[in-house]
């Protein structure tokens, strides 16, 4: 498997990149103009009232099937929950493979 932080520069490249992201959000907290590609002319984006209000079933909260929810929290305390470890594993390399597409 290959190391994809040491092959791009290792830790130095991320710590710089976060600086960058840090310094940039300094600069918007203060005022001052962010770097960065500017949106283009003529782009602009209007808020209608209506998009501030949710519709009727959210407004309680997000659909969560807490039976569902507390059945699952029972069957990892008593390690009853099934593991699928060639599942997880597929699913872990297919995730890699995208990431380096």
């Amino acid at each position: 498997m290959v190391d994809s932080i040491s092959q791009s520069g290792g830790a130095g490249g991320i710590k710089r990149t976060m600086d960058d992201a840090s310094a940039r959000v300094q600069k918007a907290k203060v005022g001052a103009p962010a770097t960065g590609p500017a949106a283009p002319a003529g782009d602009d984006v209007q808020l209608t009232a209506m998009g501030g209000v949710l519709p009727q079933e959210l407004k309680s909260g997000p659909p969560i099937e807490m039976a569902l929810v507390t059945k699952i929290q029972d069957a990892i305390a008593n390690g009853s929950y099934p593991i699928d470890l060639d599942k997880i594993t597929e699913s872990l390399f297919e995730s890699y493979l995208e990431l380096n597409s």
